[in-house]
């Protein structure tokens, strides 16, 4: 859980591999329910892919190799938005 604008709204970012992409998904609460990002939030477009290697300088793809149709689970169709217990801005609580 991250909090990408600074204004206190809180994003969940998730990421899964498939089909040799890491994606990346990004979601925010609405309603008091978890949306998927779709589209630019930030400098990023949502849902990001990344081919899976281990070379340095790796870039975001916008567009996965013919063939290949990464996919994963939407979490806002399972996941519910709660927060149990005390929130505490700014204290890492390793």
């Amino acid at each position: 859980m991250l909090d990408l604008q600074g204004n206190g709204r809180t994003q969940l970012l998730d990421m899964q591999f498939d089909s040799g992409y890491w994606i990346t998904n990004l979601y925010q609460v609405k309603d008091a329910r978890w949306q998927r990002v779709h589209g630019w939030f930030g400098r990023l477009g949502y849902p990001a892919l990344t081919r899976f290697n281990h070379y340095p300088g790796r870039k975001l793809i916008i567009k996965p190799i013919a063939g290949r149709n990464p996919q994963t689970d939407d979490l806002s169709l399972t996941q519910r938005c709660l927060i149990r217990g005390n929130v505490l801005p700014g204290v890492n609580q390793d």
